[in-house]
Order: structure tokens, then C-alpha cells, then sequence
């Protein structure tokens, strides 16, 4: 028996690309949210190991009107302050060390002003001034903010109608983002200052679909699904890869996903 596991894991290495890289869910990983959960739930428990309790503010729920994976998303609308929260924690406290945050994100429509994807602790501004946030502005832009502080804009197609995933890395102190793995250079207005910006400190908690602390005008119209936080940067180089092509696994030590790199 032993002989033949041996013979079926060469001959799966053997088939396996050689660019093949695996992102397990570790220790490193301080947030993952599914948001699998009934139509209209208004909490949730996050896939993490820490299962942190989620709450909504205004209409934030779980809704099967879309998702990326399993049977649902978390929907929020522009309209009023709309978001499921999670109560504050030291876990996303990293300072100015490395991280990567990924969302699968669904935008409805853009809306005038800011649509927050994730605010973790008071990225955009107000409240305690500290932590980190992506959203979209009024046009295409794809933004990422430290500490109240704009990183930068990212120019890219479309985002309206479909689903796309979104990675954001600081590594070093550099901040990278890929949209559907494809990696968008640092443009003009890119700020190596915000970007290395110290983002320990917030309280308002870890935020999808809108920015708590700042209440009307900053949710999303759409849907995220498949959030993950990590304390450190996954990816090596600025290289393309093959985006998640199914959901990550649960706490650590659980299932893997596997992308591709290159």
C-alpha cells in the first residue's frame, strides 16, 4: 500500500506544472470570509480560525442574488451606510509589515463618490485614522488606502456586470495589486510615503462592503465574496498568476487552493 501512494503522489508531481504554487491557509491568515449562509441572514461567523461574529449595518446581508463560489455573497447597496462588520482586533494590526488582502468582488453600478470593498479599521479616513482600505471611485479607478492616506488609483477596464478578483500586497513597503492576476503597474500618482504608512492602531473593526466609521456615501452597490487577510505578502515577485479558480480552504490546516504563478 505504501508503494502505491508513493507511485500515485510521483505520478500527480509529474503531471503537475512546474509553475504550480500552493496557498494553504495558515496562521498568516488572520481573516477568511465565505459568506456562505442563508438568503437574507443578517450575521455571520467568519472561516477563520478565530470565527469572528459578524454583524450588519443597514441593509448589509447575505444574499444568494450573487457569488463567486458555494451559495451566496455578502450584498450591501450605495445608499445609507451598508456593511457586515466584525468587531476590532490586534490581528490586522501589522504596522508597516507586509500583508495581502483578496476580495471577489461584483459591482453593480458606480456610484458618485467612494464604493468601499473592504475597510479594515479606518483605511479611508475618520474614526481612529489608522488601517487599510480598497474601493472604487467614481469612474474605473480601483483604490487603495493607508491610514486615511490614497496609495493610489488604478486604471482598468470595465468593472461593472461581472465578478473580479482583486489582490492587493505590500511588500517591503511597496505596495502591488492584480486584477484577475494580471498585475497593474504603480502609475504616475503612486505614493511610496502612504504606501509604507504605519496601519496599526484602528477600532472600528474589519468592514465589507463599506466604511463604518464614515457612515452614508461610501457603500458598495454589489457584492463581495471569498475576503482574505493575510500578515504576510503571498506573492514573490510582481509577476501574472492564475487567480483562484475555486474557494480557499477553512481554518488553518485545512484544504488548499492551488494558483498558478508566472
Amino acid at each position: 500500500m505504501k508503494k502505491l501512494l508513493i507511485g500515485l503522489v510521483a505520478m500527480l508531481v509529474a503531471f503537475m506544472p512546474s509553475a504550480f504554487a500552493l496557498e494553504a491557509v495558515t496562521a498568516d491568515t488572520k481573516v477568511l470570509i465565505h459568506f456562505d449562509g442563508a438568503d437574507g441572514a443578517t450575521t455571520y461567523t467568519t472561516d477563520d480560525a478565530s470565527a469572528r461574529a459578524m454583524t450588519r449595518t443597514g441593509n448589509g446581508e447575505i444574499t444568494t442574488d450573487q457569488e463567486k463560489w458555494g451559495v451566496s455573497s455578502c450584498g450591501t447597496t450605495a445608499t445609507g451606510s451598508n456593511n457586515m462588520k466584525t468587531g476590532d482586533s490586534a490581528d490586522w494590526d501589522v504596522g508597516t509589515g507586509d500583508y495581502t488582502l483578496d476580495a471577489q468582488v461584483y459591482l453593480t453600478s458606480y456610484v458618485s463618490g467612494t464604493s468601499t470593498i473592504v475597510s479594515i479599521g479606518a483605511g479611508i479616513g475618520g474614526g481612529s485614522g489608522k488601517g487599510i482600505a480598497i474601493d472604487y471611485g467614481s469612474s474605473s479607478a480601483f483604490r487603495v488606502w493607508h491610514s486615511g492616506s490614497n496609495v493610489d488609483g488604478y486604471a482598468s477596464a470595465s468593472n461593472t456586470g461581472a465578478w473580479h478578483h482583486w489582490r492587493v500586497q505590500r511588500k517591503s513597503g511597496v505596495m502591488s495589486v492584480w486584477r484577475d492576476g494580471v498585475f497593474i503597474a504603480n502609475s504616475g500618482s503612486y505614493n511610496a510615503v502612504n504606501a509604507a504608512k504605519d496601519v496599526s492602531g484602528s477600532t472600528e473593526g474589519f468592514v465589507v462592503g463599506g466604511a463604518a466609521q464614515l457612515g452614508s456615501g461610501f457603500s458598495l452597490n454589489g457584492y463581495v465574496d471569498e475576503v482574505r487577510f493575510d500578515t504576510v505578502a503571498l506573492n514573490a515577485t510582481d509577476a501574472n498568476f492564475t487567480p483562484p479558480a475555486k474557494a480557499y480552504g477553512g481554518k488553518s490546516g485545512g484544504p488548499i487552493t492551488m494558483i498558478t504563478t508566472g
